[in-house]
């Protein structure tokens, strides 16, 4: 298993990278299309190159995931791609939701400057419960000069909760969401959790 930078690889590699995706959040955007190629297409250019990581294996990424300041964002959609492949009245809309939802990201507590969030964890669909995830965050962990990293996830998402506690992650705040939202949403509430790194005590 290999562990790297996006920044590393050829451009190419974005619609991999955007496949990984689409299929690790297909519940949120099979709204705007049914058809993941067409999302993968759509979602192509949207990455924040520089703060992306992928898992490999024998050349081919089976695992994504983002590292920022919590308020810089990593993924920012052109309009013009998603009308092409979403269609006018679609893209106009998925990028009016997106820009919302994902693009103005922001955590409802203060982020230290000793800290950074994890965002958008993917792995392949052929290779999950291979604990590729696991690898890919401590890959970011031990490459990263900062000791606290936090993390969204849904309360439905009960298998990615049992993997990142594994990892040593811990859920440390919540926020419940209102009727109409977990009806739209599918879930109750956003779970943040946090892991710090454990230090190397000196000989």
């Amino acid at each position: 298993m290999e562990y790297q930078k996006s920044s590393n690889l050829d451009p190419n590699a974005r619609l991999e990278i955007s496949r990984i995706f689409v299929e690790g959040f297909y519940e949120w955007f099979k709204y705007f299309s049914k058809d993941k190629n067409k999302l993968t297409a759509a979602f192509s250019d949207a990455f924040v190159w520089e703060k992306f990581y992928v898992a490999m294996e024998n050349g081919k990424i089976i695992g994504i995931a983002a590292l920022t300041n919590g308020i810089e964002t990593v993924f920012i959609t052109n309009k013009k791609t998603l009308r092409k492949h979403l269609g006018f009245i679609r893209g106009s809309i998925a990028k009016f939701f997106l820009k919302k939802e994902l693009e103005k990201h922001s955590y409802p507590f203060d982020m230290c400057a000793d800290t950074d969030s994890i965002e958008f964890i993917a792995v392949d669909k052929d290779c999950r419960g291979k604990n590729i995830a696991g690898g890919l965050l401590d890959y970011i962990a031990q490459n990263s000069s900062k000791n606290r990293f936090v993390l969204e996830v849904a309360s439905s998402n009960t298998s990615a909760i049992r993997a990142y506690e594994k990892f040593g992650f811990v859920e440390f705040f919540t926020i419940n969401l209102s009727s109409k939202e977990q009806k739209y949403a599918g879930f109750e509430k956003y779970i943040y959790m946090e892991y710090i790194k454990q230090s190397v005590p000196k000989k």
